[in-house]
C-alpha cells in the first residue's frame, strides 16, 4: 500500500473522528484491517484544480471533499461483507455485500456538488443523534414506515423513505427508532432481520418486566413512559417474538400488524392503540409485558 493511500484513509478517519464520532472512527479503523489499500482507491475523488481559487474557496472545497470521502468510507464498510448482518428464518449473522459494482461512481455523482453540510447530514445516519425517547414516539405517530432498497447511497434520515412498507411489528419499531435518531444505521442494518429470542434480545436488550400472568378486562398495565418500547408475548414463551409497539403516552401506543381491539383498530398500522386492549387480545390467558427504554439499547450509537 502506498503512503498516499494510507494517508487518505488516515485523513478520512480523522474527519470522522473530529466531525462525526470518535467511536465510529475507532470501529471503522478496526473493520478496515488489511483492506486499507483497495478501499483507499475506491474512495478516491481524483485530482482537483485550485490554482485560480481563493484560499477560502480552496479550504471550503477541501472540507467538502473530506466529508464526501468520509461518507463513501461509511458506505464501503457498512454495506459490504465487512459488516455482517442477520439473515434467514432463524436469523444468523451473514457477511454479504450489498454494494453494486459502480457504487462509488453513484455516490460520488450524487454528492460531489452538494455542500459539506448536506453530506454531514448523510453521515449522521451512521450514529445515534438523540437519547430522547420522545423522538421515537414522534416517529411512530408520523405514519407506517417504509424501507428503501439498500444500499442507501443517496439518503439522509430525512429522506429515508420509499420502497416497501414495513409490515412486521418489531421491524416497524426498528425503523422508527432509526428515523427518530435513537439508533444508528449500523444498528439497523445489523439487527433489522432479528426474529428469535436471542437475536431480538441482542438488538433491544432485556428491558423491564411490568406484567406476567393472567390479565383480564378489569386489569391495567402500569404506566409506560412515552417513547418506550412495549413487547408483549405469551407466557410460557411459545411465541416469544410476540407483539412490539412504541408507547405514545396515556396508555396508548403505535404499532404495525396489530392485535384486535373493541372498537376495531387498523391491523396494518395504527398510531392510537390501547395498550391494555392489545395485551388483552394477545394469545393465551397468561402473558408477559416488557418495557424497554430506547436510550438504553445496547450498541445503538
Amino acid at each position: 500500500m502506498t503512503k498516499a493511500a494510507q494517508d487518505r484513509i488516515n485523513d478520512t478517519l480523522d474527519y470522522i473522528r473530529n466531525n462525526v464520532s470518535a467511536g465510529l472512527a475507532l470501529e471503522m479503523n478496526g473493520l478496515i484491517g488489511a483492506n486499507a489499500g483497495p478501499i483507499s482507491e475506491e474512495i478516491s475523488l481524483g485530482a482537483r484544480f485550485t490554482a485560480l481559487q481563493s484560499a477560502a474557496t480552496t479550504a471550503t472545497e477541501t472540507q467538502q471533499r473530506r466529508a464526501l470521502r468520509a461518507l463513501m468510507l461509511c458506505q464501503r464498510i457498512y454495506f459490504s461483507d465487512l459488516w455482517p448482518c442477520l439473515i434467514g428464518v432463524m436469523a444468523a449473522p451473514v457477511a454479504i455485500n450489498r454494494l453494486p459494482t459502480n457504487w462509488a461512481e453513484q455516490s460520488r455523482s450524487f454528492w460531489e456538488n452538494r455542500s459539506e453540510g448536506d453530506i454531514r447530514a448523510a453521515l449522521q445516519m451512521y450514529i445515534a443523534t438523540t437519547d430522547n425517547p420522545d423522538m421515537a414516539a414522534n416517529a411512530a405517530i408520523a405514519g407506517q414506515p417504509s424501507m428503501p432498497a439498500a444500499p442507501y447511497l443517496t439518503q439522509t434520515r430525512a429522506s429515508f423513505t420509499g420502497g416497501s412498507a414495513v409490515s412486521t411489528c418489531y421491524d416497524a419499531v426498528m425503523v422508527w427508532l432509526f428515523k427518530s435518531g435513537l439508533v444508528s444505521l449500523r444498528w439497523l442494518l445489523k439487527h433489522r432481520s432479528a426474529n428469535t429470542e436471542q437475536t431480538l434480545t441482542d438488538a433491544f436488550g432485556r428491558g423491564n418486566e411490568i406484567w406476567r400472568g393472567d390479565f383480564t378486562a378489569a386489569d391495567n398495565l402500569p404506566v409506560v413512559p412515552r417513547g418506550h418500547i412495549v413487547h408483549i408475548y405469551e407466557d410460557p414463551a411459545i411465541s416469544w417474538r410476540g407483539h412490539w409497539m412504541i408507547s405514545t403516552g396515556n396508555g396508548q401506543s403505535a404499532g404495525c400488524n396489530n392485535n384486535k381491539e373493541v372498537p376495531p383498530v387498523n391491523p396494518t398500522y395504527c398510531p392510537q392503540l390501547t395498550l391494555d386492549k392489545q395485551f388483552l387480545d394477545y394469545t393465551g390467558n397468561r402473558r408477559a409485558a416488557i418495557v424497554i427504554n430506547p436510550s438504553l439499547i445496547p450498541g445503538r450509537l
